[in-house]
């Protein structure tokens, strides 16, 4: 069951959600595939899109491994700043509510 707070806009809700989907893979299976990130996705380019975004804020680390024959398998990993913001989310959604609500307003 998902532990992400309710209370939170749909944008946090989506990272929250990638987030946990590879943090539940990594301590299954000691990694994410690509795949696990698509079955959320739901399209390939928006998967790539997603793994684009979430390694340019350091949030998850890629490692790519030779298969042989030409195949390599993508693997995907929380990094420290991961594993942080997801247990941020996690353990303090009053906070996670709070940066939504100063998301959408101007402040003086």
């Amino acid at each position: 069951m998902s532990k992400i707070p309710a209370q939170m806009s749909a944008s946090a809700r989506r990272i929250a959600e990638y987030l946990e989907l590879i943090d539940v893979a990594q301590k299954k299976h000691g990694f994410a595939k690509w795949y696990d990130i698509f079955k959320r996705a739901l399209s390939a380019g928006y998967t790539d899109t997603i793994i684009a975004k979430l390694k340019g804020f350091g949030l998850i680390r890629e490692e790519i491994l030779d298969l042989g024959n030409g195949d390599k398998e993508r693997r995907y990993f929380l990094t420290q700043r991961g594993e942080t913001l997801l247990d941020l989310i996690r353990r303090h959604p009053d906070i996670v509510a709070l940066l939504n609500i100063f998301s959408g307003e101007k402040l003086p």
